[in-house]
């Protein structure tokens, strides 16, 4: 993205900085942005979530507000963090990742036994507070914002998301439309814009 910009705009240096991370949601950009991207000279940051607050919903009900409820979960502990006998099985490459596919595999199955008595009302108020307050504490740092919605293919079957229904997953976007508007911020509708085309996708979210 620098090289195009940079490439596009002769007048103007462009430096981009990735600061998402694996299985980052809402919450962990609102603590990335609060203290350390605002002590940078930044003039603009896009904005890019969904699917991992949304599953926040699914992991050992009811949802907690700061998402530990999912966080705190074994799939997604570094590994001197694991807790119970699973830490003692990140000791080589090959064990760490048979016991992420086990997590991630019992975690989907519960997620699917529970999608259909889920409310996610909770999960989407908490979402709609992460997503307005990055708008503010970047509005009182000078930082333009984009928001864009998760671009997705419900086309592309996946064990790894078959509890997250296409119902749900637009709601999560229409927060971020509503949100964008609100805060008179930006919005780029990736999930429009790639119209679920399963050119672009290995699963339901990643490209």
């Amino acid at each position: 993205l620098q090289e195009k910009l940079n490439t596009f705009y002769q007048n103007i240096k462009f430096e981009v900085l990735n600061a998402g991370a694996d299985a980052y949601s809402s919450a962990h950009s609102l603590i990335n942005l609060s203290l350390r991207i605002s002590h940078l000279s930044v003039g603009c940051i896009i904005v890019y979530h969904n699917i991992n607050d949304l599953t926040a919903n699914y992991f050992s009900p009811p949802l907690k507000t700061d998402y530990t409820n999912k966080y705190l979960n074994n799939l997604f502990l570094a590994p001197e963090c694991k807790l119970g006998f699973q830490k003692y099985f990140f000791c080589s490459r090959l064990l760490s990742a048979i016991m992420m596919n086990w997590n991630s595999f019992i975690s989907g199955k519960k997620a699917l036994s529970l999608r259909d008595s889920i409310d996610i009302s909770s999960g989407k108020k908490v979402f709609r507070a992460n997503l307005s307050n990055i708008s503010v504490i970047a509005a009182s740092n000078n930082i333009k914002v984009i928001f864009g919605t998760q671009a997705a293919c419900f086309e592309k079957k996946s064990p790894k998301f078959s509890y997250i229904t296409k119902e749900n997953f637009c709601e999560y976007n229409k927060i971020i439309c509503d949100v964008a508007k609100e805060k008179n911020v930006v919005l780029a509708d990736c999930f429009k814009a790639l119209d679920n085309n399963p050119d672009y996708f290995i699963d339901l979210v990643h490209y």
